[in-house]
């Protein structure tokens, strides 16, 4: 009797939480922001210089004005996105030597992407600070978002391979993207300016042929692509 009453007591405590994981209301993501960025890829070997296991951003994103900069720090690039411009650059820097290309943007801003179907999963200790968990479920790949309790800052995505679902799910990671010194607002206008080492200014910048651009940067998986 008393084991039957236990679990009635936790089947009542499980469907109590489940309700509550669905009435969750999803967070929004920022729309302008400063932060720092790490990409971790797990399945890439750490005693090779090239590809780099461990990306590290600077980023000024501002959906409202249109533009956008990325500071590379582990390759010493800059990538500026001027939409309100329609234009965009790329910095790059080989032992002392700065070169920079530019070239038309054809395309509107993405707006950052919440994924409709991606489930809440309850709250988790990450990066030391509390997080509101949600799951996005493609079956053979699952994806799980961050945010700090109770707000809109975003700490981390985890992007995972499931390797078997019974008798337990178990994933393998594959990329990490950890969100830190989140600086909420409008990023300064200075922010997206050309970098000092680029002498002469965005005019001695070299055309990309026919315009073709520089492939996005997806600083947070597919949700944050500029």
């Amino acid at each position: 009797m008393v084991f039957r009453v236990v679990l009635l007591v936790c089947i009542f405590q499980f469907l109590a939480g489940a309700r509550v994981a669905e009435a969750k209301p999803a967070p929004q993501w920022p729309s302008q922001f400063s932060a720092k960025v790490n990409i971790t890829a797990h399945n890439v070997d750490k005693t090779k210089d090239y590809p780099p296991w461990l990306k590290r951003l600077d980023v000024h994103f501002d959906y409202e004005n249109k533009r956008f900069r990325a500071e590379f720090r582990h390759t010493k690039r800059t990538a500026i996105r001027r939409y309100d411009q329609k234009k965009e650059f790329l910095i790059t820097r080989v032992d002392e030597i700065t070169q920079c290309r530019t070239s038309k943007l054809k395309d509107a801003m993405p707006a950052p992407e919440w994924p409709s179907k991606a489930t809440y999963e309850g709250s988790e200790m990450v990066l030391g600070q509390m997080c509101d968990h949600w799951r996005e479920d493609f079956g053979t790949q699952q994806v799980d978002l961050f945010f700090k309790e109770g707000t809109n800052v975003p700490v981390r995505v985890q992007v995972e391979t499931v390797e078997t679902e019974k008798p337990v799910r178990l994933t393998s990671p594959d990329v990490t993207y950890d969100m830190f010194d989140f600086k909420a607002g409008a990023p300064a206008a200075s922010k997206f300016n050309m970098p000092k080492d680029v002498k002469g200014g965005e005019e001695t910048c070299e055309r990309q042929p026919n315009d073709i651009g520089f492939p996005y940067v997806h600083f947070f998986h597919y949700y944050y692509r500029v």
